[in-house]
Parts: structure tokens; C-alpha cells; sequence
């Protein structure tokens, strides 16, 4: 949760390069077992909201294509999570249509 806490408040501040760098840790250090139950505390599923700051920290670098990409794979995690709030959160965050 730290890298995702430190990743998202890097992109809030505009340092789109280093929140990547940290919602990808955070992304690789996920481990959905211990953390569902917290899923409920925090109402939101912690990969989906990384997945998702990520897909948006890589389109507003330039990267659209990568972004979009990113995007779809937050949508599709989100939709298969074991928590009900996953991809609510997660689309919340996510401006583009992922059709």
C-alpha cells in the first residue's frame, strides 16, 4: 500500500515518471490475499487503483497507446476482482472508454 500511496501522491504533484516507478512496485508487490478484507476498510481495491494512476500517469507523459493499454488491463482486472468496489474504483479514475 506505501508504493501506491507514494506513487499516487507523486502524480497529484505532477512527477508522472517516479509515480510510475512506484504503482509498478506496487502493482508487482500486490498479493490479493492478505488485502481483500481491507478492500471493504478502504472501499477500494488497491492493484485496481494503481493499475488505474498508472494507465493515466503513462497517457498524460505521452505515452497514449501504453496508457490505453494499461487502462484495458486495470478494466479487466477490476472486473474478475473478488471485491464489489474494484472496478467502480478503478473506472472512476478512468476517463477514457475501454471498449
Amino acid at each position: 500500500m506505501g508504493h501506491r500511496a507514494f506513487g499516487m501522491s507523486l502524480f497529484y504533484m505532477g512527477n508522472f515518471v517516479d509515480a510510475c516507478d512506484h504503482l509498478r512496485a506496487a502493482i508487482e508487490l500486490y498479493d490479493a490475499t492478505p488485502l481483500t478484507p481491507l478492500a471493504t476498510v478502504f472501499s477500494q481495491d488497491q492493484k485496481a487503483t494503481a493499475q488505474a494512476y498508472l494507465a493515466l500517469a503513462f497517457i498524460l507523459r505521452g505515452d497514449i497507446r501504453r496508457g490505453l493499454e494499461l487502462g484495458h488491463d486495470a478494466a479487466a482486472y477490476a472486473s474478475v476482482c473478488d471485491t464489489h468496489t474494484a472496478l467502480p474504483t478503478c473506472l472512476r479514475f478512468w476517463p477514457v472508454p475501454t471498449f
